[in-house]
């Protein structure tokens, strides 16, 4: 399995922030308001959504949401109850907000060179595992930018494309079947039974066919160092934090075959630096390392977390199993 990469940092003149703070302080307030009026589950029966072990501790609570670890595979998962999920990807007034044209073109400004290093990832991968990278029957699970639609449906690598579970579904009712290709980017980590989620998947593949998804990591070190206050991590967006180990677990009882599991993620240090006072008292380490390292030193560091696998986005490549 592959498990690392050559490190490549871009000049940031190149890439703009990937939120806009105004934006995405109205969307969090939205997500905040729920959560916090949302039914919670306090006693935890159902056992970790990945490994299925039935121990578990709390790790941190935010937005009166608490977040149990794992102590078999080490994932940290969200006490939430599956009828307030529900309700909440139902939730109008953050379907309204996404939807909007503001929000929309301006994350779509922000994030179209990784959109482009996204789609060359699926190419080269597609190319590598399946022998073509062309008229591929693609199923997508959860994108919700229009112009990423755009992007993909232009690239070349398709001939056919179904959109499911997302705000922008026009075909909802249909299902592809026999698919080359599964997308699911930043949407597993939503999920409230993965395992069942991963089920449906398989069935809608082909066999060798290929699942893409990225997720957030419970293993990443601004996951475990900041807890509750990681501004990038909140409940009911993110209600899955798993580990290498977690994900390959939950993988093969799907009945995939992990190809790629890496950790590419560039902003950890970058989560932590914004953070860092709240390391004080909790990492004394951090908190030194961070408020006396120069730029060379974060960037080597960032570099390092990459290449072992303690970033907390990672990209995954699974294949069917016949």
């Amino acid at each position: 399995m592959f498990t690392s990469f050559d490190y490549y940092e871009q000049a940031e003149k190149l890439v703009p922030p990937l939120k806009n703070p105004s934006l995405f302080e109205r969307e969090q307030n939205i997500i905040k308001n729920f959560a916090e009026s949302a039914h919670t589950v306090e006693d935890w029966n159902t056992g970790c959504p990945f490994c299925k072990e039935k121990e578990y501790k709390l790790f941190f609570t935010k937005w009166k949401v608490p977040y149990y670890k794992c102590p078999n595979c080490f994932s940290i998962y969200a006490g939430i109850d599956g009828e307030e999920l529900k309700r909440y990807k139902k939730n109008e007034a953050l379907a309204a907000l996404r939807l909007d044209w503001e929000y929309q073109s301006d994350t779509s400004n922000r994030r179209t060179i990784l959109w482009n290093d996204l789609l060359d990832w699926y190419r080269f991968r597609c190319f590598r595992y399946l022998g073509k990278n062309q008229n591929l029957k693609i199923l997508d699970f959860g994108t919700r930018y229009r112009e990423l639609i755009r992007l993909i449906k232009n690239s070349g690598l398709v001939h056919s494309y179904e959109l499911r579970n997302s705000i922008l579904s026009i075909n909802a009712d249909e299902k592809t079947e026999s698919a080359d290709v599964v997308l699911c980017m930043d949407y597993i980590q939503m999920e409230f039974v993965p395992l069942q989620f991963l089920k449906e998947v398989h069935k809608s593949l082909k066999d060798n066919g290929l699942l893409f998804f990225s997720i957030r990591m419970g293993s990443g070190i601004d996951v475990l160092a900041l807890k509750e206050n990681n501004k990038s991590i909140f409940p009911y967006e993110f209600n899955l934090l798993p580990t290498p180990k977690g994900l390959r677990i939950l993988l093969e009882q799907a009945g995939f075959e992990v190809l790629e599991l890496t950790t590419p993620g560039t902003m950890d240090v970058s989560y932590l630096h914004e953070q860092v006072n709240s390391l004080e008292n909790e990492n004394a380490f951090l908190y030194y390392f961070l408020k006396t390292a120069g730029a060379a030193e974060l960037a080597e560091f960032q570099r390092f977390l990459q290449k072992s696998g303690l970033s907390s986005y990672a990209q995954l490549v699974a294949r069917k199993e016949k």
